[in-house]
């Protein structure tokens, strides 16, 4: 196993939301708390991720985690 299945294996994760989005400039999104982990990819282009007062750059590829479903 690779690093990623490991640590998803120890989430014991229970269930699965999935939906593709296509977005252009200008749009945003915002997620609140939730009892879940919360996974997203960028599939390809760019955005900006806002966490705890911080602004992330993430490319095509990129994929965040938010284990404890922390909003963002």
């Amino acid at each position: 196993m690779d690093t990623l299945s490991d640590v998803l294996a120890l989430m014991r994760l229970k269930s699965c939301v999935y939906f593709q989005r296509e977005f252009a400039a200008p749009w945003g999104m915002e997620m609140p708390d939730g009892p879940c982990a919360q996974f997203h990819m960028v599939a390809r282009g760019r955005c900006r991720l806002r966490f705890n007062g911080a602004t992330i750059e993430l490319a095509g590829g990129d994929v965040v985690m938010f284990p404890g479903g922390k909003g963002h």
